[in-house]
C-alpha cells in the first residue's frame, strides 16, 4: 500500500484527485483505477463537497483494475 497523502479543497473535482495521483512518482504506475471513500466508488464529475460522507481527516482509496462503469478512470 502506498500512502500518497495530500490535502484537497473542498471545490476540487474528484477528476482532478485523478490527475494529481497520476502525476505523483508514488503513484503514476496505475493507469486505471477508481476511489472509493468506505467502499463507495466516487463519481469523477463530483464535487468533494457533495460526496456524502467525506470529512476532514477522510481517507479515500484507490482501487485498481478495469471495470465497465463510468467511474473508473483509465488512461
Amino acid at each position: 500500500m502506498v500512502d500518497a497523502g495530500f490535502q484537497v479543497s473542498s471545490m476540487e473535482l474528484v477528476q482532478e484527485i485523478y490527475q494529481i495521483l497520476i502525476d505523483k512518482e508514488e503513484t503514476c504506475h496505475r493507469t486505471c483505477f477508481s476511489l472509493q471513500l468506505d467502499g463507495t466508488t466516487l463519481d469523477n464529475f463530483a464535487e468533494l463537497k457533495n460526496v456524502e460522507g467525506l470529512k476532514e481527516g477522510s481517507v479515500l482509496k484507490v482501487v485498481e483494475g478495469l471495470q465497465h462503469a463510468v467511474n473508473f478512470m483509465c488512461i
